[in-house]
């Protein structure tokens, strides 16, 4: 009995640890021409969150505070 449970804990330990593995770009993404190394950078920068708009930010209706955008500042003030 102990050793089918050891067994079932050691196929979920390898389950998770497969999961988090990266698998790069498929080939049928790969445009012509184009290194892979630049494709899996590309791919890497766009997995990035980036900056909402202030109108995105609002709209998106998310229940969050709003991020507060400062204007730059100038000399004549």
């Amino acid at each position: 009995m102990k050793l089918a449970e050891n067994e079932r804990r050691a196929i979920e330990d390898d389950r998770m640890r497969r999961a988090q593995i990266w698998k790069g770009v498929p080939a049928d993404h790969m445009p012509p021409g184009a290194t892979p190394a630049a494709v899996m950078l590309q791919a890497s920068r766009d997995a990035k969150p980036r900056r909402t708009t202030p109108l995105k930010e609002v709209l998106s209706n998310s229940g969050e505070s709003m991020t507060y955008h400062r204007l730059p500042s100038t000399d004549e003030e």
